[in-house]
């Protein structure tokens, strides 16, 4: 953009991340083929992989609230990957 970036009209976001999507997007893929062996169904595999698509739904949900608050504000994340 134009300006001065030490102006009082810029700013900078930085997230802090423990895990980056595409990381949690193989973990669940791997817990949920785990879920679906054999062993895996003796160990309340159902169980365990419901509470793995209620965890996706949340991560899915706080994602777009995150979103949605920047977008309220006109900023806009150009990262979100």
């Amino acid at each position: 953009g134009q300006g001065d970036m030490f102006d009082g009209d810029y700013f900078l976001i930085l997230d802090r991340l423990y895990d980056i999507l595409s990381d949690k997007l193989d973990k669940w893929v791997m817990l949920s083929k785990k879920y679906d062996t054999v062993f895996g169904k003796i160990r309340k595999g159902k169980t365990k992989k419901k509470k793995l698509f209620i965890e996706r739904l949340n991560v899915a949900l706080s994602l777009a609230e995150a979103m949605m608050y920047l977008h309220k504000l006109n900023i806009i994340y150009r990262d979100l990957k």
